[in-house]
């Protein structure tokens, strides 16, 4: 069977009791992928080859496949993260900086204070380090909650335009 087309979220259906639901385990760095090969949880085998991928990729509780009474939905596994505990602005900065230097995917945590990245021993040596508050649980890493780079290349939304009155203006320094 070939996916090419996510249908929505299972998170925003009303009648998925009347459905039987074949789920299909990815794991979180597979959900950027746009092409696979997959097996759902019943054995059936799919191929995905999304046309119109969503740029953050899947999310768990993507439909895949709906007919009648059967729906396919993605499910990413949980894995061992490293959840980290924010107090200020100044714990953002050591956290984003230290992380995006180890080019470590990031993930917001239940409020805007928290954040989580799959655990690795030398980051959480790193976070004992810097003395930040963290704990380490299993969690469902959903491409919706990653953060990204604010402008890739491929989703420049606004294009950057030159004021009219901006100036270069050169002057000597004082010596």
């Amino acid at each position: 069977m070939l996916i090419e087309h996510i249908l929505g979220n299972i998170k925003e259906q009303k009648d998925v009791k009347k459905v039987s639901v074949d789920i299909v385990w990815i794991e979180w760095y597979e959900t950027r992928k746009k092409i696979a090969r997959l097996k759902t949880s019943q054995g059936r085998e799919i191929a995905i080859r999304l046309v119109n991928a969503p740029k953050d990729g899947m999310n768990d509780g993507d439909i895949l496949y709906r007919d009648g009474d059967l729906m396919m939905i993605v499910s990413i596994r949980p894995v061992k993260v490293l959840y980290i505990f924010l107090d200020d602005v100044v714990d953002v900065a050591k956290v984003a900086y230290e992380i995006g230097n180890r080019h470590m995917p990031l993930f917001f945590g239940e409020n805007s204070m928290e954040l989580q990245t799959p655990f690795e021993l030398p980051l959480q040596a790193l976070l004992d380090k810097l003395a930040m508050r963290y704990s380490i649980k299993e969690s469902v890493l959903d491409s919706k909650d990653r953060l990204n780079v604010s402008m890739p290349h491929f989703e420049i939304k606004n294009k950057l335009k030159i004021s009219r009155d901006f100036q270069i203006k050169i002057t000597k320094g004082v010596e």
